[in-house]
């Protein structure tokens, strides 16, 4: 079971539901910029897309200890229809618990 601390306890006080989403192509705009583009069949069904509308994403520590870390990120394009939207994600040296997005392995995968 992973642990998510207090941000985890916060995040359901406030009503927040996990989604499952998948990585289906990812471009990078430079080599430290990425765009990603993911699809989760039931994000839309309780969020809405559009002007500086962002998601909170938890990623696994790279440790392999179980804690999970939460990144938010803001939709920079969405078809609420097909439930696709994308992202846009800055990669950072040292990289994070996030970085896992960028490894070509992880493109139709849930992340």
């Amino acid at each position: 079971m992973a642990k998510r601390g207090f941000n985890g306890v916060l995040m359901r006080t406030f009503g927040a539901q996990d989604h499952i989403a998948t990585v289906i192509d990812k471009e990078y705009l430079t080599p430290k910029y990425l765009r990603i583009r993911l699809v989760s069949p039931t994000l839309f069904d309780e969020a809405e897309s559009g002007p500086a509308v962002y998601l909170r994403f938890w990623f696994p520590d790279p440790d392999g200890s179980g804690v999970e870390h939460q990144r938010g990120y803001t939709i920079v394009e969405a078809n609420e229809d097909t439930g696709e939207f994308t992202i846009d994600v800055v990669l950072h040296e040292p990289s994070g618990p996030a970085s896992t997005l960028r490894l070509p392995s992880n493109s139709g995968h849930p992340s």
